[in-house]
């Protein structure tokens, strides 16, 4: 089973660190990660999952989506 943390860091030269721990945590391009978690995303809804928004923001290095499983609890992709 794999582990997933998020990490949060106060600092003085944010894209110089957000390059590092992108490195250090193996992260891929945003355009990659985007595009697994689409597919994933349409994975579960074939399995009965539905979508409830995309959680993006422009000039952000992230991308997830929200979800609800077939009992209607929220989930998230990131």
């Amino acid at each position: 089973m794999s582990v997933r943390f998020q990490l949060v860091i106060d600092c003085a030269d944010p894209d110089r660190l957000t390059r590092f721990w992108s490195t250090a945590l193996g992260y891929q391009p945003l355009a990659t990660r985007k595009e697994r978690v689409v597919a994933e995303a349409e994975r579960l809804i074939a399995a009965g999952a539905t979508r409830v928004r995309v959680s993006s923001e422009e000039g952000l290095d992230h991308y997830g989506e929200v979800m609800h499983d077939p009992e209607g609890n929220e989930f998230c992709i990131h």
